[in-house]
């Protein structure tokens, strides 16, 4: 790795970390001692693992496959894993646009299983994508390709707009 490459990993993780942090201060109160929010590590991909054999999986995301290439090759990327106490509940990686004005959320799943937050992944991913998007200087957000149009509407009743052109949900940060 490159003493650049190296130096950008470096400095953006330390971003995605403050995002962290500012997103955990942000929670509600019932989930404080619940939640963590934390990178994708070897625990979070193990346990990962596990939901490729469920039928309730909607999403064909290799997360063992393909996280180390997609981080090797976007050190300004975002990264979340959503814990509930120590269950992994979701994952999302997503990365700025060229110029670093949006934020783009390339892949979320949740967990396929019946967990405490079911219905809290998308507010709460949206939460640390938010405070990261605040980090890195972006104005919007995107939730790229919804998987289909039951979660675009979703996205859309959660207060994004669909651009059916790029095949994205956005929204501006305030």
């Amino acid at each position: 790795m490159k003493a650049t490459h190296r130096s950008a990993e470096e400095r953006y993780e330390s971003y995605r970390e403050k995002a962290r942090i500012s997103a955990t201060e942000a929670l509600p109160v019932e989930l404080k001692n619940q939640v963590r929010f934390d990178k994708i590590d070897f625990k979070a991909l193990v346990q990962a693992k596990a939901w490729e054999s469920s039928p309730l999986r909607q999403l064909d995301w290799d997360w063992t496959g393909e996280y180390d290439l997609y981080s090797f090759t976007n050190p300004k990327r975002f990264e979340l894993s959503i814990w509930h106490r120590h269950e992994l509940c979701a994952l999302s990686m997503g990365r700025p646009t060229w110029n670093g004005s949006r934020l783009r959320l390339d892949s979320i799943e949740a967990a396929p299983n019946n967990h405490p937050l079911r219905s809290k992944v998308l507010p709460l991913t949206v939460l640390a994508l938010e405070e990261y998007a605040e980090q890195i200087g972006a104005h919007e957000i995107r939730i790229m390709e919804p998987v289909n149009e039951r979660v675009r509407a979703y996205y859309v009743s959660m207060g994004f707009a669909y651009n059916p052109h790029g095949n994205y949900c956005w929204r501006n940060i305030t």
